[in-house]
């Protein structure tokens, strides 16, 4: 009876070393690191396949550079509830991604190329890696199990396609096996098709507002909000910091095609600017070095 109980102990004790990452429901469900030509519609799509409403706001996701295992940038999430069975998507200033929720600072190049690099969502209080999927090979402390092989995304060769898990947020602990070569489906349910594959004509930011652009950003203080002619309706700006509390909010007249705003009385960071209408809502990191 000892030995069946210890022998059980150590199977249960393996499972558990195994399920190491993922314990919330939050994983990276899609990535397109590589485009056929200018890499301006790059994007990284959570999942949140729990029973429970997730707070956005208590993670970052961490880009490693395989060659060195060192982060080459860091991305803060803003605090929002991401709902069960729904998107979040992450993408560069040019917008070309459909359903983008989270516009960054960067235009082109936000994700590297691999051979091999590596994605994770890092927990913010215990810096525990909750879900990562390194691609293009395996990047020692950022894999589960055996990394995407090299060469599946080679958007050269089959264009408009990414590396993503089928179905949404399945999670064996084995990237090489939960993730695969398939069409682009960013915000919408991923597919299992990998040929014919064309490029979404609905692309919009979050609905229907057209992306705005922050400049400089980073920033020392005082930054341009530029509307890119949006006719906004009963439209107001909030700036958050990184706990989700808000700091700043301004109305806006409905008028402007471009807005001044000032953060020089707040400490260097990561902030993210919300712009809210009828038109709906859309949001973008902005950094503070003064």
């Amino acid at each position: 009876m000892k030995k069946i109980i210890t022998s059980l102990y150590i199977v249960f004790f393996i499972l558990c070393a195994q399920k190491s990452f993922s314990q919330t429901g939050l994983t990276i469900n899609e990535v397109d690191y590589d485009l056929p030509s200018i890499d301006n519609a790059e994007f990284i799509e959570l999942f949140n396949s729990s029973l429970n409403a997730i707070d956005l706001g208590g993670f970052s996701l961490v880009l490693v550079n395989g060659n060195s295992t060192t982060p080459y940038d860091t991305i803060a999430l803003p605090s929002q509830l991401l709902n069960p069975g729904n998107f979040f998507v992450i993408c560069g200033i040019y917008n070309f991604v459909p359903n983008s929720n989270l516009v960054l600072s960067d235009s082109i190049n936000i994700i590297q190329n691999g051979s091999p690099d590596a994605i994770a969502i890092v927990d913010n209080i215990t810096s525990a890696i909750i879900d990562v999927v390194s691609y293009e090979g395996s990047v020692t402390g950022y894999v589960e199990n055996i990394g995407m092989p090299a060469g599946v995304n080679s958007d050269s060769i089959t264009p408009f396609t990414s590396i993503g898990r089928f179905p949404d947020g399945h999670d064996t602990n084995d990237n090489s096996a939960d993730f695969r070569l398939a069409c682009i489906t960013p915000g919408t349910a991923n597919v299992n098709v990998n040929t014919n594959c064309v490029q979404p004509t609905n692309v919009r930011s979050i609905d229907n507002i057209k992306p705005f652009n922050i400049y400089p950003n980073p920033s020392r203080g005082i930054s341009i909000i530029d509307f890119k002619g949006s006719v906004l309706r009963n439209a107001s700006l909030t700036l958050n910091n990184l706990l989700g509390k808000e700091i700043k909010k301004i109305a806006l007249k409905g008028s402007e095609t471009a807005f001044q705003i000032d953060l020089s009385e707040y400490p260097d960071g990561v902030y993210f600017v919300k712009l809210k209408s009828d038109n709906g809502e859309s949001t973008h990191r902005i950094i503070l070095r003064k």
